[in-house]
């Protein structure tokens, strides 16, 4: 775990976070890739379907926890 947390960008604003969640560019193509990767590689028996703020997706990047941290 200590590697993984070296290795993780945290961003240091909520506003950063929304911005890289919202990014058309990670949602159409940075997601999908990692999506197939992980596939390809056998992280995953199948590859899993990508949401963005949708509850029903098998990976979902969602803002509203960072949106209430933010409203706080």
């Amino acid at each position: 775990m200590k590697e993984v947390v070296k290795q993780t960008r945290f961003y240091g604003t909520p506003d950063e976070a929304i911005a890289l969640l919202t990014n058309e560019k990670f949602q159409s193509e940075t997601m999908p890739q990692v999506a197939s990767f992980c596939e390809s590689h056998g992280i995953v028996a199948s590859k899993p379907t990508i949401g963005f703020n949708k509850d029903d997706a098998q990976f979902n990047f969602t803002t509203k926890f960072v949106e209430a941290a933010k409203a706080k």
